[in-house]
């Protein structure tokens, strides 16, 4: 491997001149002042360009580099905010490259050129204060961040075949859009194994946001991966696709995520106008999925609370030119995490809480809903064994809401001893899905060793039920779906019925096994956390 040192300033001043470092040459900026002038060429083949500590460069021409670009000097190689005359271009000709270093450039103009086999590789951030061009190329971002200075919509553009690979939530472009800005901005995402622009976003930013007090944020992030058909691994903020653990409701989802973190400052009297433009790639819907593709549209998710209850309607898809578009212009409108989902069964109704309970001899049921799509119909019914159900009652249900609703209904033919309920879900399409089994007696306890019920009752606590002999010593132990010990407890039971709430503290959201035992007896029931 043949290197080229650099050690003092360097003047490439002939209007056209061009210098070019041969096959196999590496060219090594160790601590010089590179200057190149205004239509001037430096081409370094093969091996590539490195740039250590002291290094600078000045560009008014262009830089075509065959082989890696790394960067080891704070900054930045071309200066803190390069311009055409200081920064101008920077070429990647080569096939696979990697942007590398122990720190970013900050380009003014960089082109990745080459064919669709052209991957460029970010194995550093790295920052753009002109232009960045894909030419027929794929530029993977790799878990690290591009920023993208320059507010223009046409600061990031494609030629060809050219396009953007995440693949991971921390694969990150990140794109100067100040509070006044508008523009139509395109963030041309394909797939690892894809040859095109196979899942364009677009972000349409129609009207600036009316902000007093602080600062709006200058920067949104973008990013984007791809799933197996469970839809896992969640993103970070994400515990669960859906309320009910027991359903396979992943098969209605598109296999893939997306972010778009606006990172809006500021107090707001009018939150900007923006719409989200979803292109999606068929083969990620395929089976075993059971989406339809005309039903598909926009679902987002509410880290704050912890649940898909963000449910924006939108335009079902267009098939032809497979996107879908939702329009923002609200603070609870901008959520991170997105996904695609088919409307007729969309991540569903979110169950905040599902009980029974004895009151004047009659049994009394409670549910309440964080949000509803597409629902119908309430069906409460009761069963002796927990195994065969009739129903008791009907309630019409919302259709589709974004708000806390409560709902009861009184079991006026309550059975004798200890009964189960459930609750059925009917959506406008006949679809039917279940809650979980309560339990509850309206009789004298007895003082038979036996567990009751166990169930979420707020978010917060978890409620536990049972009967005991006098002075009886349990143990309730708390298993998650691995069998993992997550909660051990001891205590004093009274005789009869016992009732004990215990908070949840940091327990994530998911389907546990309650076991409750005494010197002779062991009993478990299944529990679900909301």
């Amino acid at each position: 491997m043949k290197k080229n040192y650099l050690s003092r300033t360097l003047a490439i001043a002939l209007p056209t001149s061009l210098l070019a470092l041969g096959a196999n040459a590496q060219m090594v900026n160790d601590g010089a002042k590179l200057q190149v002038n205004a239509g001037t060429f430096l081409i370094v083949d093969n091996l590539g360009f490195q740039n250590n500590a002291g290094g600078q460069v000045t560009n008014a021409g262009e830089v075509h580099v065959d082989g890696d670009w790394t960067n080891n000097e704070p900054t930045g190689v071309f200066g803190a905010a390069p311009t055409a005359v200081t920064g101008g271009t920077v070429r990647l000709t080569g096939g696979a490259q990697n942007l590398a270093g122990t720190n970013a450039t900050n380009f003014f103009d960089l082109s990745s050129e080459g064919t669709a086999a052209s991957i460029k590789t970010l194995t550093a951030d790295q920052n753009i204060f002109g232009t960045v061009t894909i030419n027929n190329s794929k530029v993977a971002l790799n878990t690290n961040t591009m920023t993208v200075e320059n507010t223009a919509a046409t600061a990031v553009a494609t030629v060809g075949s050219g396009f953007l690979i995440s693949e991971a939530e921390s694969s990150i472009l990140r794109w100067r859009i100040p509070n006044a800005t508008t523009g139509n901005y395109l963030i041309p995402w394909g797939t690892t194994t894809g040859a095109t622009v196979s899942i364009p976003f677009r972000y349409n930013k129609t009207a600036g946001g009316t902000v007093s007090g602080g600062g709006p944020g200058d920067y949104t992030d973008f990013a984007t991966y791809g799933t197996g058909s469970l839809n896992t691994p969640y993103p970070v903020d994400v515990t669960h696709l859906t309320d009910d653990y027991q359903q396979t409701s992943h098969y209605w989802v598109m296999d893939r995520y997306w972010f778009i973190e606006n990172n809006f400052q500021g107090n707001y009297s009018a939150y900007p106008a923006v719409s989200y433009t979803f292109g999606y790639d068929d083969n990620e819907m395929l089976a075993p999925n059971h989406m339809t593709e005309a039903n598909i549209v926009a679902q987002r998710f509410n880290s704050i609370d912890d649940r898909w209850l963000d449910w924006l309607y939108s335009p079902t898809a267009n098939t032809a030119a497979n996107t879908v578009t939702v329009n923002l212009a609200n603070n609870q409108d901008y959520h991170k995490v997105w996904t695609l989902v088919d409307q007729s069964d969309p991540l569903p109704i979110e169950l905040a809480y599902f009980k029974a309970d004895c009151e004047n001899g009659k049994v009394n049921v409670t549910w309440t809903t964080w949000t509803e799509t597409n629902t119908a119909l309430f069906t409460v019914a009761h069963s002796a064994d927990g195994v065969n159900f009739e129903t008791v009652g009907e309630q019409p249900a919302a259709g589709n809401s974004n708000t806390v609703r409560d709902y009861s209904m009184v079991d006026e033919n309550s059975l004798d001893g200890t009964s189960y309920y459930r609750l059925m879900t009917t959506d406008i399409d006949g679809k039917q899905s279940f809650s979980q089994i309560v339990a509850v007696s309206c009789q004298d306890y007895g003082t038979e060793f036996d567990l009751i019920s166990a169930y979420d009752v707020d978010n917060e606590n978890i409620a536990i039920e049972f009967t005991a002999n006098e002075n009886e010593v349990y143990t309730m132990r708390l298993m998650d779906a691995g069998g993992k010990l997550v909660m051990d407890r001891q205590g004093q039971a009274n005789s009869g019925f016992n009732r004990m709430v215990i908070p949840t503290g940091n327990l994530a959201t998911g389907v546990y096994v309650v076991n409750l035992s005494n010197a002779s007896k062991s009993l478990a029931k299944r529990l679900a956390l909301h």
